[in-house]
């Protein structure tokens, strides 16, 4: 049996439109997007430099390393290139995120 896809939506803050992100299983997690970021956007992320927050467009609420985003939420990426992610990581008590 064939699996069905699901899609989010995401875009970065400075962008217009949302674009479609298609995977297989019911939830996509936070790891998921950063490593989607790295493939098809060609953007690096460097985990002890750049920050990377997602934030569900439609509550306006900022989503952790840890939580699973459900299929059609709509996300906006925002990155802080050079910011001393490991420090954040450290005070915020989160995950690093695993190369991809």
């Amino acid at each position: 049996a064939k699996m069905a896809r699901h899609a989010i939506y995401i875009k970065f803050a400075s962008e217009i439109n949302f674009e479609s992100l298609k995977f297989n299983s019911h939830i996509i997690t936070y790891e998921e997007i950063i490593c989607h970021l790295q493939d098809r956007k060609n953007i690096k992320v460097a985990p002890d430099k750049d920050q990377i927050e997602l934030y569900d467009a439609l509550r306006n609420t900022k989503y952790e390393e840890r939580d699973s985003i459900d299929p059609g939420a709509r996300i906006i990426i925002k990155r802080f290139p050079g910011t001393k992610y490991s420090e954040l990581l450290a005070k915020n008590n989160a995950v690093s995120i695993p190369g991809c």
